[in-house]
């Protein structure tokens, strides 16, 4: 499987592109809107032979050939494609704000995680960890869910998968510890959080 993702340096579209890349698939990454926070990650998957790195849509057939092409955008990056580019899926990935947007929406009120342009802590205990909102996505892709909208929420008890428009995941850790790995990440890599 090869994945597009259009905004692959934003926080959210890095944590996907190191998820498929460290599953074995082929990610082509496009992100326009550079600063050095972006540059920083870059560094992190730029090396992998799995990942291309282009300007356009434009450029995605040549690098992808005969792939099954799934195309990720995230929040407000809408990519416009040709119509010649054979694509298998689409999804917009929304955080916060539920405003409609055109085509299949995987939306999660809450993020927070390692590597925030800016860090905010949570609000309540539906936020979600990166991870587990990365494997929620992972998850609705993997499993083909037709919706056009879906929304990823820690599960409460035993719920876990698709009901409704909703889509369960077990957490890894809870609010509190995860807002501690945030902080000592926040210690470690201070001169990103700084950029």
């Amino acid at each position: 499987m090869t994945y597009i993702i259009s905004g692959c340096f934003e926080w959210i579209g890095f944590h996907l592109t190191e998820k498929w890349l460290n599953a074995g698939h082929t990610v082509i990454g496009i992100d326009n809107d550079w600063n050095e926070q972006k540059e920083w990650l870059s560094l992190y998957v730029g090396r992998n032979s799995s990942f291309h790195f282009v300007d356009s849509i434009d450029q995605v057939k040549e690098e992808a050939e005969g792939e099954d092409l799934i195309l990720i955008n995230i929040e407000d990056r809408l990519t416009k494609r040709e119509a010649k580019i054979p694509i298998k899926g689409e999804w917009t990935i929304k955080i916060g704000d539920d405003q409609p947007v055109k085509g299949s929406v995987i939306y999660a009120s809450e993020v927070y995680g390692p590597w925030m342009s800016k860090l905010v802590e949570p609000t309540t205990e539906q936020a979600l960890y990166i991870d587990d909102f990365v494997k929620g996505v992972h998850e609705i892709i993997d499993h083909n869910v037709k919706k056009e909208w879906i929304e990823i929420k820690p599960s409460s008890g035993e719920q876990r998968g698709h009901h409704q428009d909703t889509w369960y995941v077990k957490e890894s850790v809870n609010v509190n510890m995860g807002w501690k790995e945030v902080m000592d990440h926040e210690e470690k890599f201070s001169t990103y959080y700084k950029l």
